[in-house]
């Protein structure tokens, strides 16, 4: 019961609003490309629900690293004054979020907080210092009996959360909460009564990422710059080396992957789920994906936020509706 109410948690949740406050939940994300923002009603409600795109000049982010953050903080404080908020949620680009597994020995009234710090350097290329870190125990294993705690960890860039919390700040907006772009994609697009196995595949112009999800949390990311000159055929060669590191490290786990979930921007969205269907011709649990699944039922109510352009949104919508 302890781990099914830790799993349960959000990695991230680092700037808990005030008990005092019920505000309106508003959730930002961002690519090289855009800027997206999503409100949702005050806790309890679902509505209103509000949506913004802004485009972005090449260069004021690149690499999912802001590169101008003047410029960024006009944009969002013009932002912030159309939904009139103070309080943001954000997610953490995919470039600076590393995921990884591992196994740990528990010890009666242990933290694994320690155990797990000292595992850090040697999994991602970050310094202990220059990164966060958060963790999910997802079971506990019988070996040599002795009892090993299985562990899913998200390491983070540090300078990169620390350069979001400054911007909005200094737009006029108090940091509330942040998720790893992945795991927001996964609250928003897969049902909250999910089991098993599922892949995501989240696609932008130049960029594609693959997530492995287990029970609703990331466990697995890959990801790849891109063209378009040869953008199918470089998605399919990663998700070949995707399938490989199942099959190498998960024993054989794709074999059980429920279903195969695409999002992201529409033209590539079709790109992918296209060339899926034919040269992936026995995999048949493509779908595209439906951002307001743990939101509302799409076919009782019909956002003013096309089809098409909603399937970007998946990041801004997950961070808020975690606690929908």
């Amino acid at each position: 019961d302890i781990i099914a109410g830790m799993i349960a948690q959000s990695f991230f949740r680092h700037f808990p609003s005030p008990q005092f406050l019920n505000p309106p939940r508003v959730g930002i994300s961002f690519s090289d490309q855009s800027l997206k923002m999503v409100r949702l009603g005050h806790s309890g409600s679902t509505f209103p629900i509000d949506t913004l795109f802004v485009p972005l000049e090449p260069g004021i982010v690149v690499g999912g690293s802001i590169s101008k953050p003047d410029q960024f903080v006009k944009i969002i404080s013009e932002a912030s004054k159309k939904f009139n908020v103070k309080y943001a949620s954000f997610t953490i680009p995919d470039e600076f979020t590393y995921f990884y597994k591992v196994f740990l020995p528990t010890t009666k009234g242990g933290d694994l907080t320690e155990s797990i710090a000292f595992t850090i350097e040697e999994n991602v290329p970050l310094g202990l210092a220059d990164t966060l870190f958060d963790f999910v125990p997802v079971s506990i294993n019988e070996k040599n009996n002795t009892h090993e705690v299985e562990t899913v960890v998200v390491a983070c860039a540090k300078k990169e959360i620390d350069k979001i919390s400054e911007i909005l700040l200094s737009s006029g907006l108090e940091p509330l909460s942040c998720l790893p772009e992945s795991q927001a994609i996964t609250e928003a697009i897969i049902p909250k009564d999910t089991s098993g196995s599922v892949c995501v595949v989240h696609v932008r112009e130049n960029r594609i990422t693959i997530y492995l999800v287990r029970n609703r949390l990331v466990e697995f990311v890959t990801i790849r710059n891109i063209n378009k000159e040869d953008y199918e055929q470089t998605f399919l060669d990663e998700y070949s080396k995707f399938i490989e590191y199942l099959e190498k490290y998960q024993n054989g786990l794709d074999k059980n992957i429920g279903q195969v979930f695409i999002c992201g921007e529409f033209e590539y969205v079709k790109q992918i789920a296209s060339v899926m269907k034919m040269s992936l011709a026995s995999n048949n649990k493509t779908a595209l994906a439906n951002v307001w699944t743990n939101i509302f039922d799409i076919s009782k109510y019909t956002p003013e936020l096309s089809y098409e352009i909603s399937l970007s949104f998946g990041g801004a919508i997950g961070v808020v509706a975690t606690n929908v």
